[in-house]
């Protein structure tokens, strides 16, 4: 039996589901697979949607090209079988040692070959997602994605700090000759991470505050970071890339050097693992210039689309700026038993999944931990996530995002319904951002995993705030901005706390649990 024989009648089935199709250019109509394969040119190879355990899958992509030059995109698989499919097809790569276009490509012409109704319905994506996977595979064929400059600045210094007699006064002449880079590290100097109550003013001072190994760190999340920054209709999704690539990094030197790696070599490559897909999102922004009218989706609908695509986004960066074969393997998502440095990319696997934990949890569980990490590097791990939290609160304190922020394309992240705070049973709570204190923000509902807040200034949506609860004592915590809505007094924000530590978790679950 083919390898794709328990799965067939399955796919069938979704390929079905997702019958007659309608080319958005020219209007013709495929009635079904097979006619479509027969009236059209294939686009790239067969796409197996490799991400493990995803509750919400893509699946198997095939692309197609019209007659007229528009890309479709079609699921050839039942997604809620989807860990199962692909164990059977990477088994088929590894025993027989095919490629994954030849084995993929089996079960697509014996789909073709398929006709009639299918015998059984089955699970496939919506029909927007597939729209825009094809629009992201049209646009990562043509080569012509916006990935911005190499950031040779970071790099010089990167190098100096290599070196063993490296000064921070030769660190600080190279860093004077990007001034856009000069002003971010001072600023970042300056920050609540960094500050030690004196402001800080050249770039020297700036150096010798952080030191050798942090320099390192802001020059390169500076360099990088400034790309998630932008206005746009995506930039709340770029920015939730930019605090995972942090949180990667961070982690990934935590790790490196109980695993006898280089952490400065495993923060930078934790740092531009995600950079495709940011370089993805720029892409999709100009895609949707061009269509005013496309609905706005949650982040998960985008994160979707950018992480089937992450190997070949990451791939297209790490060419364009050259990069050495261990980090363009890590960029292109290259199995850790085929890499230059199977030891690196094992340790940004990891730190990639404790990331994600992350963004979806205010505190990452001792159970979940040990799901990923061994009893061993759990402390680190543990360490690692409130340090990524200062540390992207530091970078976007020197970005400074515009506000108020270009119309979005992506949804508020749903929040936990707060308890509203009752007028008169106690003290009015404030909340402080921890670097501006005089913006004050009137606290109006809570719940363990949210907070709404109402004030005069606006919070960008994915800002990472530091923020201090008027408490006796005062409670400091981060937490991250999931919307933000104008009303006639200003503006109310749902935040939801992220990187909690055991202590502040049980001193703001007190705090939520006596306001109620």
């Amino acid at each position: 039996m083919a390898w794709f024989g328990p799965f067939l009648e399955s796919s069938h089935g979704a390929c079905s589901a997702q019958f007659p199709r309608v080319c958005s250019r020219c209007k013709r109509v495929f009635p079904d697979f097979g006619d479509l394969v027969a009236h059209t040119a294939p686009k790239g190879a067969p796409k197996l949607d490799h991400i493990a355990g995803n509750d919400d899958p893509l699946g198997l992509l095939v692309f197609r090209n019209c007659d007229c030059g528009n890309t479709l995109c079609l699921c050839c698989e039942d997604v809620s079988h989807h860990d199962a499919f692909n164990r059977a097809a990477l088994e088929e790569v590894r025993v027989n040692g095919r490629n994954e276009e030849q084995v993929l490509g089996e079960l697509v012409a014996a789909l073709a070959a398929l006709r009639g109704p299918a015998s059984t319905s089955a699970a496939a994506p919506e029909p927007l997602l597939l729209e825009v996977g094809a629009e992201m595979l049209a646009l990562v064929a043509s080569g012509k994605l916006p990935v911005p400059p190499y950031p040779a600045v970071a790099m010089r210094v990167d190098a100096l700090l290599r070196a063993d007699n490296a000064s921070l006064d030769e660190i600080a002449r190279t860093l004077a000759a990007d001034p856009a880079l000069v002003a971010a590290i001072i600023k970042v100097a300056n920050s609540a991470a960094y500050s030690r109550g004196q402001a800080l003013t050249s770039i020297d001072a700036a150096v010798r505050r952080l030191g050798l190994r942090e320099v390192s760190r802001v020059v390169w999340g500076a360099g990088v970071g400034s790309t998630s920054a932008k206005k746009g209709p995506l930039a709340s999704l770029r920015s939730h890339l930019w605090h995972r690539s942090v949180t990667t990094a961070i982690v990934a030197a935590h790790l490196a050097g109980l695993r006898k790696a280089s952490p400065g070599e495993a923060f930078l490559a934790g740092l531009l693992r995600p950079f495709g897909e940011v370089v993805g999102a720029l892409g999709l922004e100009e895609y949707l210039l061009h269509h005013p009218g496309f609905p706005v989706e949650p982040m998960r609908f985008w994160l979707r689309v950018l992480d089937h695509f992450r190997g070949d986004l990451g791939a297209l960066v790490a060419t364009r700026w050259q990069l050495p074969q261990p980090l363009t393997d890590v960029l292109s998502a290259r199995p850790a038993d085929h890499a230059a440095d199977p030891a690196l990319c094992r340790v940004i696997d990891v730190a990639a999944a404790v990331a994600r934990l992350a963004d979806e949890r205010d505190r990452v569980s001792e159970a979940e931990l040990a799901e990923l990490v061994p009893v061993g590097e759990r402390d680190e791990v543990a360490k690692a996530l409130p340090e990524s939290a200062a540390l992207i609160a530091a970078f976007e304190a020197s970005a400074e995002p515009p506000l108020p922020p270009a119309p979005s394309r992506v949804a508020p992240r749903p929040v936990a319904a707060p308890v509203p705070a009752t007028p008169g049973a106690r003290a009015p709570l404030v909340a402080r951002l921890a670097k501006t204190p005089t913006k004050t923000y009137a606290v109006i509902g809570m719940a363990p995993r949210a907070l709404v807040l109402e004030g005069a200034e606006p919070l960008q949506e994915s800002f990472l705030a530091s923020l201090e609860l008027g408490t006796e004592p005062p409670l400091a915590l981060w937490a991250t901005a999931q919307s933000c809505t104008a009303i006639p007094q200003g503006f109310r924000i749902a935040l939801a706390p992220f990187a909690l530590t055991p202590e502040v978790e049980q001193r703001w679950l007190a705090l939520v649990r006596s306001r109620s």
